[in-house]
């Protein structure tokens, strides 16, 4: 039976906020906190996030709701004009949003404490190789806890999947495969993640391999949790600079001073990143600079073989998930294992063991004589879809048949979230699932681009039923973000039992 009897742990302010300054008390007591103000209950510390001197509402509605004392920002401590912090304990500190994240883990004993934590960062590709590490701590005898942005569970054996004999099962079989997914936990709000280290700590958890956000990292969410490693995956430069964001919060400064960082050395490496790094680094990479690096020796639709080399050491590895992204991927788990002393052969063996991960493309056993896809994550942006489907346009010789979701629109905006390379397919079909009276504009206008290489239907199952009727040995199906099956943001927990079995 899987305990779930988590307590909180009282603590005075002073203790954790030694260098803090106190007004109108010395000491306070925080049974519990938040920080919106609506929700404040008596005897709750609220956590001010905005300047109460520029907007007092906040203060001012958490006192009426009962708030035992008010946790601000230090360079606002002074301002003669918020006069609503007269008259209740007050506590100044340098970041509101770290000292909420602090007092979470501490309500909670600071499990992250009892737990060797890895954190892996990165501009995509962070959930992919969070089960890559996970699994691979899982099968080398630690009882290992996973957090991303998808969910909180347990990682134990990974079962193959079974081969359906028509098109209901295999459909049937997609929502299994969702269905098997962690509960929703979007965020990775301080709170959330300080309660579900604490089930881990009870559940007799070794380790805990958590996804960090940029979002997350902006927001301080993860103050309080030491990292015994870190891991940076794949980052687009044109669009972020992952590594001085990397360098300038928390993540690194919160390594064990033993800890190691594991880190993309073919993208470009600031001098003060390198410079924030006290413990071990380990480079992976395509390129022969690398310390492991790896080479794509051959691609299908059904695997990928490629070349790992760690110092003297080169093993083949084949996966089913292919792609360069994946590669990538991969090679960062083979780095965090060799720090491990995990020998490279049984880290290969125990990579190629993983056939399906969240948010990944996966070939699905079908019962047809084409190739099959399953891309699920589509939550953030279309890019990985373009990426795979690049993928796979470089093996199949015929067409590709995309069945997607009707891209979403705002009423507010008008505008439409949505990849145009996706929706330009020389010789491809796209089925779209979805209500197109709630996007009309872009139908219409997608209709007279595509023609009639484009259909709409509001069930995924006929758009997979009608995709499947034309394609032929050459093409490839591949179905992307339809209806709910695609993210574990459709699967409502239910019980203990559901959450932390895979």
């Amino acid at each position: 039976m899987i305990t779930s009897n988590v307590t909180l742990s009282p603590l005075y302010a002073k203790k954790l906020f030694p260098n803090a300054n106190f007004e109108n008390c010395s000491d306070f007591r925080i049974k519990s906190c938040r920080y919106n103000a609506s929700s404040i209950e008596p005897g709750e510390v609220y956590v001010a996030m905005e300047d109460p001197s520029v907007d007092p509402s906040g203060v001012e509605l958490a006192r009426k709701q009962g708030a035992a004392a008010i946790i601000v920002r230090n360079q606002f401590a002074f301002c003669d004009a918020c006069d609503c912090l007269a008259d209740i304990p007050v506590c100044r500190v340098e970041n509101p949003h770290a000292a909420y994240a602090e007092i979470c883990q501490a309500l909670y004993d600071s499990p992250g404490k009892k737990l060797q934590i890895i954190g892996v960062a990165g501009g995509r590709g962070r959930r992919v190789v969070s089960y890559l590490i996970a699994n691979l701590l899982s099968q080398t005898g630690r009882k290992t806890g996973i957090l991303t942005e998808c969910g909180a569970t347990i990682i134990n054996s990974i079962e193959a999947a079974r081969s359906p004999k028509n098109m209901d099962e295999f459909c049937q079989l997609m929502s299994e495969i969702v269905k098997s997914y962690p509960s929703s936990m979007p965020g990775l709000a301080p709170k959330k993640s300080a309660y579900w280290l604490s089930r881990m700590v009870q559940n007799e958890c070794n380790s805990v391999v958590m996804e960090v956000s940029q979002t997350a990292l902006d927001k301080s969410n993860c103050a309080g949790i030491p990292f015994h490693s870190g891991c940076v995956t794949l980052i687009d430069p044109d669009k972020d600079s992952m590594f001085e964001s990397v360098s300038r919060v928390q993540l690194l400064d919160q390594l064990d001073e033993k800890g190691c960082v594991i880190l993309n050395g073919d993208a470009p490496l600031s001098g003060d990143t390198i410079q924030r790094i006290h413990g071990p680094v380990l480079t992976y990479g395509l390129g022969g600079n690398c310390q492991v690096h790896g080479t794509i020796l051959e691609q299908n639709p059904g695997e990928q073989i490629a070349l790992i080399t760690a110092g003297s050491q080169t093993s083949p590895l084949r996966t089913r998930i292919v792609g360069q992204d994946y590669l990538y991927y991969c090679l960062c788990a083979v780095a965090f294992g060799l720090t491990l002393s995990i020998s490279l052969t049984d880290i290969i063996r125990i990579i190629e063991s993983v056939t399906i991960i969240p948010g990944c493309m996966q070939l699905i056993r079908s019962p047809y004589n084409f190739p099959v896809y399953l891309v699920q994550d589509l939550s953030n942006s279309d890019d990985p879809l373009e990426e795979n489907l690049k993928t796979i346009q470089s093996f199949v010789s015929g067409r590709i048949l995309n069945v997607l979701p009707i891209p979403v629109w705002s009423p507010l905006t008008g505008e439409i979230e949505f990849n145009p390379k996706v929706y330009r397919p020389k010789r491809d079909r796209v089925y779209l699932v979805g209500n197109r009276s709630d996007n009309p504009d872009f139908v219409d206008a997608l209709e007279r681009r595509l023609g009639d290489r484009v259909e709409i239907f509001t069930a995924k199952q006929d758009a997979i039923h009608a995709a499947a009727e034309t394609a032929k040995r050459t093409d490839a199906l591949v179905c992307a973000g339809c209806d709910n099956f695609h993210k574990a943001l459709a699967f409502d927990v239910q019980s203990d039992e559901e959450l932390f079995n895979l």
